[in-house]
């Protein structure tokens, strides 16, 4: 269901743990409720023989506390701030070392989703019919995390937030 609003609708009310009247709370119940599904649906991943990896991430962030959630005529930069997980097995790991290696150098390095092509088309062992862009991929010791190049709405906003 993510974590879309209305976020009180995105949780069953036995799973509800922070102050539901509050959007925040709300908000924090959908997202730790999501969390739980995908750590179930990883859990069920990861027992099928021949699993590589798990990958989540969000299409978009909400700007909650705004009320403008993901509306990109009310833009706000934390609408970019997304999950990104990728969980790999220990074959894929073994397979692949160098591909898992940068993007534990990039963990920490800011990403946006425009750019989720390339990583996942190192993960997933493809041949593209044009060549991977090795500064837009996450699974890449070349990746460039440089938060002032990074754009959303379709190149039209700058991630980056002014300080």
């Amino acid at each position: 269901m993510g974590c879309h609003g209305s976020y009180d609708d995105r949780y069953p009310e036995d799973a509800a743990v922070f102050d539901g009247s509050t959007v925040t709370g709300a908000y924090d119940d959908a997202v730790r409720y999501n969390d739980a599904v995908m750590r179930d649906l990883y859990e069920h991943a990861r027992a099928i023989p021949g699993f590589r990896d798990f990958t989540f991430f969000s299409d978009h962030g909400e700007s909650v506390e705004t009320n403008a959630a993901h509306d990109p005529g009310l833009f706000e930069p934390d609408m970019t701030y997304i999950p990104l997980y990728i969980l790999p097995s220990g074959a894929a790991r073994t397979a692949k070392p160098q591909p898992y290696a940068a993007l534990r150098a990039n963990a920490e390095k800011p990403w946006t989703n425009d750019l989720a092509y390339e990583p996942l088309i190192t993960l997933l062992g493809l041949t593209p019919p044009h060549a991977v862009e090795p500064e837009n991929d996450l699974a890449s010791p070349d990746y460039d995390g440089d938060i002032t190049r990074l754009r959303t709405c379709y190149g039209e906003r700058e991630i980056a937030v002014e300080e």
